[in-house]
């Protein structure tokens, strides 16, 4: 699946309805849906459909980190979008981003009066959009003729001639001057297994096949053949970096944003800028339009046939990733242009987007290393960690060690573990339908999930329920107080929830109370870390272990602190009885409700139970 968090059409049915304002998005109107996780299937996503004003509102609210459009190029189907409708989503995105710069700033944003009318926006043309590729989209509304590479079709070959290969490539490359990515002593950078084009022919195979089990069988084919048909002999780690890139580079900020990079290559090709940004707002791809611009242009000329691998793309990616200043960003983007045919400066440009267009996302790429390699990588979260340990385990195999056959689900300390999630409970019956043997009832606090790490130097890390960083203010003077409450804990991973509590009555404070500001009208509470499950501790992973071990190993081990550390109040469920009378008493308290959990069960990271 693609990168990109949007997508645009016209709806089909008039069923969908809006997030924001719940009312039905008529037949014909023109949607905008935020692509987000599906709960229902793990590593699927799913589209959460608004009216056009409605999600650009939204985004008048949103946080400086939250995603949001900010160009055509942010937005999967803009190809098929009408040109009337086109201006209307342009002006809406220019209006949005002065509005945000304003009330940054402070001032009263001034509104944008759009060219075409909302009219237009609102119904389907007459012509029905059908669904077209990129390459179709391309040669229908492209100026200028993308001339291929001779002898680069982009398909995964055999390159026979390697010495000639070697001979002229110019790019000296070692292992050692890759950039944070695991390299085997006995890897050979110039084989065609590492080869750019070999790379580009994998991503072209996969865009080629629908559905998610036929691409990971084109990748699970390459990793294991090979270019040569009989095997792998590449890096599979820098494979798998620039195959996933949101995640192989997620620590790497380019700040190269559509219209920036068309500025930089304008300068490079020595068009005119304006030109090249109102090309890509027209087809919505920066890469194809880098690449137009670069088979026209007669001031680079694009070397006969791709000589870059896959270390030279590596490397350029955290070279630019360095670079602040523009005449630096340009040396460095004039380089790599140089090097590169118009397919290796498409790729090269959709790597820096981290958006490689392959449909194709994280499990279907992962799926391809074998069982249960993403639900291992899901427990790390980190890929080079995982492919090293999936190496590792595949070293073990192959020399005849006793291993599962399966890749041990591990996490790594400091690393977020995605969360387990609980799946909504349809009634009495159907809890002791799942947990016939009776379950745990806890506590629903509402307040906000946080994952506690602390390593042997009592270092710490706070990470929010999306795996980012938990803000300061939300979690001071938390660390000293685990230090106590866990003398014995010299490396741990606990799982719980963050709350104000009232000192004097001891009960926890609404949700949203641990903003900055809000926390100032509570004088009389604290923040409170209620703990409900123990992931690892002091060097081994529990993740094995069933919720009833993790629970009495938290109880052997932790002291209480009133009001700052305390142990999330479970009680035992055996009858139906049992549970209706929690569930009266929690309606009565005004709880926000109860988590029921399989004493027996195991902690499966982004599992729904």
């Amino acid at each position: 699946m693609s990168e990109n968090r949007f997508s645009i059409d016209y709806a089909k049915l008039g069923t969908s309805a809006c997030k924001k304002c719940k009312a039905k998005i008529t037949k014909g109107e023109i949607r905008i849906a935020k692509v987000t996780p599906s709960p229902f299937s793990e590593g699927d996503t799913m589209k959460v459909y608004h009216h056009v004003p409605c999600i650009f509102e939204t985004f008048l609210h949103a946080r400086a980190t939250t995603k949001i459009i900010e160009s055509s190029t942010d937005i999967d189907g803009w190809s098929n979008i009408s040109p009337a409708d086109r201006e209307i989503i342009l002006g809406k995105i220019e209006e949005t981003q002065a509005s945000r710069a304003e009330k940054t700033s402070g001032k009263s944003p001034t509104k944008k009066v759009t060219k075409a009318s909302t009219t237009a926006a609102s119904k389907k043309p007459t012509t029905t959009p059908t669904k077209k590729t990129l390459a179709s989209v391309s040669s229908s509304i492209t100026p200028v003729q993308v001339v291929e590479d001779s002898d680069d079709d982009d398909d995964i070959k055999i390159i026979n001639n390697k010495k000639d290969v070697e001979e002229k490539t110019d790019i000296t490359t070692t292992a050692a001057a890759t950039n944070g990515v695991h390299i085997p002593l006995n890897d050979d950078p110039k084989h065609p297994d590492n080869s750019f084009r070999q790379f580009r022919g994998l991503c072209t195979k996969i865009v080629e096949v629908n559905g998610h089990l036929a691409k990971t069988a084109i990748v699970e084919q390459f990793i294991t053949y090979g270019s040569d048909g009989e095997s792998y002999k590449g890096n599979l780690s820098l494979l798998f970096h620039l195959l996933l890139p949101s995640k192989g580079y997620k620590s790497i900020i380019y700040n190269l944003k559509s219209k920036q990079l068309c500025k930089l290559f304008s300068i490079i090709f020595h068009e005119n800028a304006s030109a090249m940004i109102q090309r890509c707002e027209e087809c919505g791809d920066v890469a194809e339009t880098i690449s137009e611009f670069y088979s026209a242009t007669k001031h680079v000329k694009p070397p006969p046939k791709t000589l870059l691998s896959n270390y030279d793309i590596d490397n350029y990616l955290h070279e630019l990733g360095q670079l602040t200043r523009e005449q630096d960003q340009i040396q460095a983007l004039r380089k790599i242009t140089e090097k590169s045919t118009v397919n290796d400066l498409r790729m090269f440009i959709r790597l820096i987007q981290k958006d490689l267009k392959i449909n194709a996302g994280p499990k279907q790429i992962i799926d391809s290393l074998g069982t249960n390699a993403y639900e291992s990588f899901q427990a790390t979260n980190d890929l080079q960690t995982f492919i090293k340990r999936y190496l590792e385990h595949k070293n073990s195999v192959d020399n005849g060690t006793q291993l599962n056959k399966q890749l041990a689900i591990q996490i790594e300390l400091m690393t977020p573990v995605h969360p387990m999630l609980a799946e909504p409970c349809k009634s009495v019956d159907f809890a002791f339908k799942r947990c016939p043997n009776g379950f745990y009832a806890e506590i629903k606090y509402d307040g906000e999930r946080l994952q506690l790490h602390k390593d042997k130097t009592n270092k710490f890390k706070f990470f929010s329920r999306s795996l980012k960083p938990v803000v300061e203010n939300k979690i001071q003077q938390l660390s000293q107080y685990v230090l106590q409450a866990f003398p014995k804990g010299e490396s741990m991973i606990l799982d719980g929830e963050i709350l104000l509590v009232d000192r004097k009555t001891k009960k926890p404070l609404p949700f949203g109370t641990l903003g900055v500001h809000k926390k100032k009208e509570f004088s009389e509470a604290n923040e409170a870390f209620f703990i409900f499950d123990c992931l690892y501790y002091n060097g081994e992973s529990l993740l094995h272990m069933t919720l009833k071990e993790r629970r009495e190993i938290l109880s052997k081990h932790m002291t209480p602190i009133e009001n700052r550390i305390l142990l999330s109040d479970l009680k035992t469920i055996n009858k139906k009885s049992e549970l209706k009378h929690l569930i009266n008493f929690a309606i009565a308290e005004g709880l926000e409700g109860l988590v029921l959990k399989n004493p027996e069960g195991i902690y499966e990271p982004s599992k729904r139970h």
